[in-house]
């Protein structure tokens, strides 16, 4: 996501922000991008307080643990090698233990971290070492004047963000519901495969059974084919009448068949 940031009064969009992205990460990639020279922090004012974030410390964390919207966060790059004046609407009050990113009580403890964000940013740095996403940047914003970036600051400043957000936030909650209904129809769908399994399952194992009733048949039909065989040629022989005697065969040869009869 977009994280903006007030330089000397004119906001930039720091790009690529995440939980894991740190303030120091932040800073570098604004004093890269803008060529500023000096030590810098990251600084967040909220509900009329000021925080001071540790190069260590995460800004979208901080948004997290407190629970509000980022809009209500204003986030300023403050150079840390030149005395700031004394700004009496800028007091910093006390804030709930529970809402606050720091567990400390006292103000020497937001002193003593301030001061470990002032020694960790005045630490030189290898200027030949720059992250892939400091050069994109960088290469962003390298043949850019005064005149190109003034009109896209006022298209920017046309743009309703408040709306965007809400758009974007309804954007995500449908995906979440949509996420969910997608998983409740996997795991029908799921429960419904392994109905299917298991009725062809016993179907294969029905078929397998008939296959081998069938095989067993066909093993038993040359033996039951030769038993039927001796049984059928033992009932023909026991059923046919005896042949006549040879002196009857010549008596019912030598009778005519019908008298002669004169008229």
């Amino acid at each position: 996501m977009e994280l903006q940031v007030f330089v000397n009064g004119k906001p930039r969009d720091v790009c690529g922000v995440d939980n894991n992205t740190t303030a120091e990460e932040v800073v570098n990639v604004l004093c890269q991008s803008l060529y500023l020279v000096g030590s810098y922090c990251l600084v967040a004012y909220w509900q009329k307080n000021e925080i001071v974030f540790a190069p260590s410390e995460s800004p979208l964390n901080l948004i997290r643990r407190v629970g509000d919207h980022l809009r209500q966060f204003q986030f300023v790059l403050r150079r840390t090698d030149v005395q700031q004046p004394l700004n009496p609407t800028r007091t910093r009050s006390p804030v709930p233990t529970s809402h606050h990113h720091r567990r400390v009580s006292s103000n020497a403890g937001h002193y003593a971290t301030f001061q470990n964000a002032v020694t960790t940013y005045n630490q030189p740095r290898d200027r030949n070492y720059r992250r892939p996403e400091d050069k994109e940047v960088a290469a962003a914003f390298a043949n850019r004047n005064s005149e190109q970036e003034a009109a896209e600051l006022q298209k920017l400043s046309i743009v309703d963000w408040s709306k965007c957000y809400e758009e974007e936030y309804q954007r995500y909650l449908t995906l979440i519901d949509t996420r969910s209904r997608l998983q409740l129809n996997l795991q029908h769908l799921d429960v419904d495969l392994r109905q299917f399994r298991s009725k062809v399952q016993r179907l294969e194992s029905e078929m397998a059974g008939e296959l081998t009733n069938l095989l067993n048949l066909v093993e038993k039909a040359p033996e039951v084919r030769q038993k039927t065989v001796a049984e059928l040629s033992l009932n023909r022989e026991t059923s046919l009448p005896p042949p006549p005697p040879p002196s009857a065969q010549a008596s019912s040869t030598n009778t005519p068949a019908c008298d002669e009869v004169l008229i």
